[in-house]
């Protein structure tokens, strides 16, 4: 029993002696504290930004063009005036430019055995030389449309053209222009015979140029202190009248010619009877006033033109007004002595480029005069008719609107912005067309208008070829529908000075018997 005891008392005092070591190194034990530990704030939800990859396009693939394979031609490709005719002394030269050019990637060679000729005059080439350069490369004689030379070879570098010149003469003696023709013309040109490639072969074959024209005709010009005159087709040339200085105008019958005949602005206009030249009067010597407007000037500042058969001409002046000073006007003048004039427009507007637009002349006792004339932005065409027996102006009405889009200078005043073919059916004006001018054709009555292209200073040809002459960088003739537009040969001798005009105021009239 004893030893149970022991036993126990071992059992409690090693329970009782772990029990006070459980805290330490000894001494009272505290009693057990509980520990919050804090529960961390939430983070936000941070969604990531993905950047997507940068993608580099694949390099585009670049087919390189292909290389040309062919030769190429152009006949009139670098002249202005790509096809004419010009006279030296009295031969007829035709000057045609023609331009090769070779993109291939190596050089190229060409053989030129012949060239080509047609047209009406083609018959008439006396002979054809090829020139590069200064270098005359052969001369030959056509027949039935060819020309043929000895060999005549050309190289031409790739990537390089080569510019030649078709240089052709006129026989001298060529006959006259029949009564019912009033021009020849002739063109040159490449088949695929002409001209022969070592290689690379030719595009653009059979190619030819533009007709360069022989017209028939009489150039009424202003030469140095002269009034001249040339036939066109001989280029033979004679003073019609010495001195004046300006504008001029044939009758359209034929009769006569009016001109300037003093003064740089025209002070004066004479009229000339042909063929025998005897002047009839002059504007200064008929100082007799119908409507006692004293201080209106019998001078004119501008164009002038005359009845069909001389008996009236009408023309710009000027009138001085008390406290408005000088004012334009348009004057009708009869030219039978009397004196006797009509005022045709009144006020401070101004007024261009008076024309005659009916048959009959005074007789006719109603006699339409158009004129252009400056309205506020625009000018325009106006149409009013006169009684020449009694004097009465009739109401004038628009004929034909913004014909100018700004005011008109001294030179578009001393210009033809109008004119009526020989019956006085039609008219050819000048109108602005994107700053350009322009030639329309329309009835003498109105209606439809015709831009018949680019020109100024236009003047229909009375000598009954029915064809217009204008200025555009020289002077020029087409038909009234605006074909067969080509560059009039010009007499050596026509007059430089600014006012004499040169071709602004050149004329195509009748044939004069006065050139042997």
């Amino acid at each position: 029993m004893k030893k149970r005891t022991w036993y126990f008392g071992i059992l409690v005092f090693l329970f009782t002696s772990l029990t006070a070591c459980g805290g330490g190194s000894g001494g009272s034990q505290s009693p057990a504290q509980s520990v919050n530990t804090p529960t961390p704030a939430s983070s936000p939800v941070v969604t990531p930004v993905v950047t997507p990859p940068v993608v580099t396009p694949p390099a585009p693939v670049v087919t390189p063009p292909p290389t040309p394979t062919k030769l190429t031609i152009k006949v009139d490709a670098t002249s202005p005036v790509p096809t004419e005719i010009t006279r030296i002394n009295t031969d007829y030269l035709v000057r045609t430019m023609v331009v090769i050019s070779n993109p291939t990637s190596a050089e190229q060679g060409i053989t030129i055995p012949s060239i080509s000729v047609k047209g009406s005059l083609a018959s008439e080439v006396a002979s054809v030389q090829i020139i590069d350069g200064n270098t005359v490369l052969g001369t030959a004689v056509p027949n039935s449309g060819k020309a043929y030379f000895q060999s005549i070879s050309l190289n031409i570098p790739t990537g390089s053209s080569k510019e030649i010149s078709i240089y052709a003469k006129l026989n001298p003696s060529i006959a006259p222009l029949g009564a019912n023709v009033w021009s020849k013309k002739v063109s040159f040109g490449f088949d695929s015979s002409d001209i022969i490639p070592s290689s690379a072969p030719i595009s653009g074959l059979p190619v030819w140029g533009s007709y360069a024209y022989l017209d028939k005709g009489i150039e009424i010009y202003p030469c140095p202190d002269a009034k001249c005159y040339m036939d066109t087709q001989t280029g033979a040339w004679k003073i019609l009248v010495v001195g004046g200085s300006n504008a001029l105008v044939p009758l359209k019958n034929g009769s006569g010619v009016g001109m300037e005949t003093t003064g740089y602005y025209g002070e004066n206009v004479s009229l000339f009877s042909l063929p025998n030249l005897s002047q009839d009067w002059s504007l200064n010597s008929l100082l007799s006033w119908k409507d006692g407007n004293a201080g209106c000037g019998t001078w004119y500042t501008g164009l002038f033109d005359f009845t069909e058969n001389g008996d009236a001409i009408v023309f710009t002046s000027t009138c001085k007004v008390v406290a408005v000073g000088s004012t334009p006007y348009i004057g009708l003048l009869k030219t039978d002595g009397s004196g006797e004039w009509i005022r045709i427009t009144r006020g401070s507007t101004k007024v261009y480029s008076p024309t005659i637009g009916s048959h009959g002349g005074v007789a006719s006792n109603a006699l339409t005069i158009l004129y252009v004339q400056k309205d506020g932005a625009n000018s325009n065409i106006w149409k009013v008719v006169v009684n020449t027996n009694t004097s009465v102006v009739g109401k004038p009405t628009m004929l034909v609107g913004d014909v100018f889009s700004k005011q008109i200078d001294i030179f578009d005043t001393y210009s033809r912005l109008i004119s009526v073919n020989k019956d006085y059916a039609k008219m050819v004006f000048v109108r602005k067309v994107n700053g350009v001018n322009h030639l329309f054709v329309t009835s003498i009555n109105g209606g439809k208008e015709t831009d018949i292209g680019v020109g100024f200073n236009p003047y229909w040809a009375v000598d009954g070829s029915n064809r217009i002459l204008f200025t555009s960088g020289g002077l020029w003739i087409m038909d009234v529908d605006g074909t067969n537009r080509r560059k009039m040969i010009l007499p050596a001798n026509i007059s430089t000075n600014l006012f004499a005009g040169g071709v602004r105021n050149t004329v195509m009239s009748a044939t004069y018997p006065l050139i042997p």
